[in-house]
């Protein structure tokens, strides 16, 4: 197994059609129909306007299956007379826990950069809020840090320093 950071924008960068809270529920459908054919762990998914990002850990092999059915799933869903999605889409294998860290980060504060909520907790189309709020999602969560108090809340909602060489 390999753990990846996806992410996948509409075509031209246009918003979803629809409501985001309908898009939200296709998503979790999506992962459900996904799960019945491939073994994967959801680690994070964060939904926007968009684009959506996750970490899965996945057999490498499997990946582009798993994305291509995910999406086609939920372009299926959302604008079945048209293709909702870029042909390209962007993955990294994470291999050191400190990558992991900071894909994790940015996975989760992808809403708070864009200046939809506060804090990345509080953005309701996001995994992290449903194990904050103990909301129940479609598939199991196997989230690596455990970000259930203030302090490791603290660390996920700190600004990410960028090093440039």
């Amino acid at each position: 197994m390999g753990l990846f950071h996806v992410s996948v924008r509409t075509a031209n960068g246009q918003p979803f059609d629809g409501a985001l809270e309908r898009v939200w529920q296709y998503c979790q459908e999506g992962f459900s129909y996904v799960r019945q054919k491939y073994h994967f762990e959801l680690v994070a998914f964060v939904l926007m306007n968009n684009h959506y990002h996750l970490i899965l850990s996945i057999e490498p092999k499997l990946l582009k299956k798993f994305t291509i059915l995910f999406n086609l799933n939920l372009n299926l869903r959302i604008s079945p007379e048209e293709n909702l999605f870029q042909q390209t889409y962007h993955q990294q294998r994470i291999c050191s826990f400190s990558f992991f860290g900071n894909c994790y980060r940015y996975v989760y504060q992808n809403p708070v950069r864009a200046q939809l909520c506060q804090r990345a907790e509080l953005y309701r189309f996001s995994t992290l809020f449903h194990l904050v709020e103990h909301i129940p999602f479609c598939i199991p969560i196997h989230d690596r840090f455990g970000f259930k108090d203030p302090y490791n809340l603290g660390w996920l909602n700190s600004p990410q320093i960028e090093f440039r060489v």
